[in-house]
């Protein structure tokens, strides 16, 4: 498991040497709580690719909320909801 912290510079040179090693098999997830259009995916998706496709490797898989238009569901038991799908979700990359 990798974190980026970091997305500008993007750490590419760091990311390949980090995934090197990997497998040709391994699928790579990018797993974010914030839905797709409001974290940093779509910014890092091409980048990450970019380097999985030097090495060989597939490319990157999405895992969080889906799109929406307003930045947070407006629920808290949605919300709680939410978190936990994506837990489950989670679990089941790692299993």
């Amino acid at each position: 498991m990798l974190a980026i912290e970091e997305l500008f510079p993007f750490p590419e040179a760091k990311l390949k040497e980090l995934l090197s090693g990997a497998p040709k098999t391994a699928q790579c997830y990018w797993v974010q709580e914030e839905n797709f259009n409001g974290g940093a995916f779509q910014f890092a998706e091409n980048r990450v690719n970019r380097v999985l496709g030097e090495l060989g490797l597939k490319e990157v898989r999405y895992v969080g909320r889906r799109a929406v238009a307003a930045t947070a569901v407006g629920s808290s038991e949605m919300h709680k909801r939410e978190a936990a799908q994506l837990t489950e979700w989670i679990k089941d990359i790692i299993v």
